[in-house]
Order: C-alpha cells, then sequence, then structure tokens
C-alpha cells in the first residue's frame, strides 16, 4: 500500500507511535443542489460515471437523495490502496431507504480505476425489500460469477441507519472477505469473495442509481472510506516517524527553556 503521511493522523503516548486509519473519501453533504462538481472534505470532486443525466444526483436539507434509476457519480481517494495481505478498505455511511424492490439492487460501490468508464466494480452494497422492510447485502464485484448475499435480519422504512462494510485483503486467489455491520452491530460476516480475481489497486468510491424495477430510493449522509494499513507498513512507519518525533520534541523543549 502506498502511504502519504500527510494522509495520517499521528498521535504520542507513552513513547508509543499509534496511526489512525487514513481517510480515502469523506462527505458530509452540506449543501443542497447538484451533487457533480462539489468537493467532499476528502477526495476528489465528484464526477459522473458513464453518459446518463436522468434524475442528476442531488443533495437536498444535507443528504444525497437516490432514486431508483438515473445518473452515477465517482470521487477518487484521497490515495490510491494497494490490495496488500492484512489490509482493509471500510466504507461506512448513514441510509435512510423508502422504498425497495424484491429482486435488489446495489446503490453503492468501490472500483479501479478511477474514472468515467470504469466497469471494474467492487464491494458492490445492495439493498432489497422483505416483508415490510428491507435487508442489506454484498456483492464481492461486477464479474461472471459473483455472489450477493444477504444478512436476515429486516430492516425498517424511514429510520437511519449506519451501514459499514469492512473489506479484508488476503493473499491468494479468492481469498478476500467481507462483512457487513449495521450500527456497529455485526450485521453479515463471513462473506469470501467470488467470481473474477481480487484487484491489486482500489481508487475511488461510487454511487449508483440503479435499475427502474430493482434499485432502492433513499438519502445517503456521512460518507466515509477509510484505509487500514496492514501491520508491516505500521511497522516500518513507526521506526522511521518515531525516532523523528523524539527528535522533534527534544529540539522543541531546548528551544523552550532557552538552550
Amino acid at each position: 500500500m502506498v502511504l502519504a503521511f500527510s494522509s495520517a493522523v499521528v498521535f504520542w503516548s507513552l513513547g508509543r507511535i499509534a496511526f489512525a486509519d487514513f481517510t480515502l473519501v469523506q462527505d458530509s453533504f452540506n449543501s443542497n443542489g447538484v451533487l457533480l462538481g462539489t468537493n467532499p472534505q476528502v477526495g476528489g470532486p465528484w464526477t459522473i460515471t458513464g453518459s446518463s443525466v436522468v434524475n442528476p444526483l442531488t443533495v437536498v436539507n444535507g443528504s444525497l437523495s437516490l432514486t431508483n434509476n438515473g445518473q452515477d457519480a465517482f470521487s477518487a481517494f484521497s490515495i490510491p490502496v494497494s490490495a496488500l495481505d492484512g489490509s482493509s478498505i471500510i466504507s461506512q455511511m448513514r441510509i435512510n431507504v423508502s422504498a425497495a424492490n424484491a429482486s435488489g439492487d446495489y446503490f453503492f460501490h468501490l472500483s479501479n480505476p478511477a474514472g468515467t468508464n470504469t466497469t471494474n466494480f467492487y464491494q458492490r452494497l445492495f439493498l432489497r425489500s422483505s416483508g415490510a422492510g428491507f435487508q442489506v447485502g454484498i456483492a464481492s464485484n461486477s464479474g461472471t460469477g459473483a455472489t450477493t448475499t444477504y444478512g436476515t435480519d429486516v430492516l425498517n422504512f424511514g429510520q437511519s441507519y449506519r451501514v459499514g462494510v469492512q473489506w479484508n485483503f488476503i493473499a491468494g486467489a479468492a481469498n478476500d472477505t467481507m462483512a457487513l455491520s449495521i450500527d456497529n452491530n455485526s450485521y453479515l460476516s463471513g462473506y469470501t469473495w467470488t467470481g473474477s480475481a481480487e484487484p491489486t489497486t482500489v481508487s475511488a468510491a461510487n454511487f449508483r442509481q440503479g435499475t427502474q424495477g430493482s434499485a432502492s430510493t433513499l438519502t445517503v449522509d456521512d460518507l466515509l472510506v477509510t484505509a487500514v494499513p496492514e501491520p508491516t507498513s505500521l511497522a516500518l512507519l513507526s521506526m522511521l516517524i518515531g525516532p523523528l518525533l523524539c527528535f522533534v520534541i527534544f529540539k522543541r523543549r531546548k528551544v523552550s527553556r532557552g538552550l
């Protein structure tokens, strides 16, 4: 994984170094109007995916509104992520679903490369109706043979939920795993990669308005996509930054004392 020091938050405590997750895309949708061209707090500006201009993606009262068909968009990561063994990508957002269809469709995914015509979609997040409510599901990719698996608990329409997806990179073919959480509680675990081969790099977050008759209608808020480096990178950063921080702190103390 290529790491940028500016993307990490470094804490000094009791002589140890601890690293926060690297923020790849973050958007609280604190605006009103069309999404395209706006800049999230972290990540590249939202850019159209494909060519459809039907139902432009729109921010209404501080939340992104998604309909059951129309325009799609992506935001490039602050830094591309290499799929190294032991690292992870975590995608989180708050959703409020007003309608869903039994056949189900996905509304969010990651991709590579970051571009308007990219068709390599990963970690697809699905919604489908179930009884009087809906269920959330995941599919590893958009390639042939990818399996969509849903959680069994039925959630309520019109209620706000914090949805999280953790994608764990594991060395070897078709070994990556994914897990879903709802409001920080486990919702679906044990999903293992299906279909075409895993990517070597992931570069963007995407919203998709799906296919009419299959897709859901919902709002999204507080999007946060982060990368968790593998332990080797953390250890290397500790070795590099630890002595540097000690030196900086020592020099500042000398200056403050007038030495």
